[in-house]
């Protein structure tokens, strides 16, 4: 399926982006990360969007009531499949732990499963990996995703935001994981990444 050319509105700002985009959010307090989850979430759905939330820290009723501020049927949503809340451990139930793989053949399945029901125009991911990612196997495996995650975007007219919590992680994993993302979200603006590394030039430097 050919990439929907367009712009799509994100809540933040008068920011927009374009279908296929992957955006690093480094955030450091529980108020930033509900505040762009909720505005996030808040535009996709009155835009008619599919919304997949995978939400560690974040609590399920404060991301509804947050929603719900702004007139939408938070449970109307819900019961019609336009709007998922996951923990991030739903998307790799094979081992229990995360791993790339399973990670990015859940996110495949649940795109491509939208998508081809044609009840919405796109899909806009959001994702905050905080407490499962501290216990992954390593920086190369939680990179791996992230670079896989940038083949996977282009199949469909798709949007992913990843968030991180700065303190949950050191730095040289955050230095990592920004670079596998072509777009941040900086003081509210979202722009080219210069420290993005393309797959094969993130794998190269890593065995170096």
């Amino acid at each position: 399926m050919d990439t929907v050319k367009t712009e799509l509105d994100i809540g933040v700002g008068d920011q927009r982006v374009a279908p296929g985009d992957h955006i690093c959010v480094v955030y450091s307090s529980s108020d930033e990360r509900d505040d762009l989850v909720r505005q996030y979430l808040r535009t996709a759905l009155n835009s008619g969007d599919k919304c997949v939330c995978v939400l560690d820290t974040a609590k399920k009723d404060d991301v509804l009531a947050g929603i719900k501020d702004e007139g939408i049927d938070a449970e109307s949503c819900i019961e019609s499949k336009q709007l998922e809340l996951l923990r991030s451990a739903d998307t790799f139930l094979r081992s229990g732990r995360f791993s790339a793989e399973d990670s990015i053949g859940f996110w495949k399945a649940a795109i491509a499963g939208a998508m081809n029901s044609a009840r919405f125009p796109h899909i806009r991911a959001i994702g905050d990996w905080a407490s499962t990612m501290q216990e992954a196997p390593g920086n190369r495996e939680l990179a791996q995703f992230e670079l896989d995650l940038n083949q996977m975007l282009a199949l469909y007219p798709q949007v992913m935001m990843c968030m991180y919590d700065m303190s949950c992680f050191d730095g040289s994993f955050l230095v990592d994981i920004v670079s596998t993302h072509p777009k941040v979200l900086v003081d509210g603006a979202v722009i080219e990444n210069p420290y993005f590394l393309k797959p094969q030039d993130w794998l190269n430097l890593t065995e170096s």
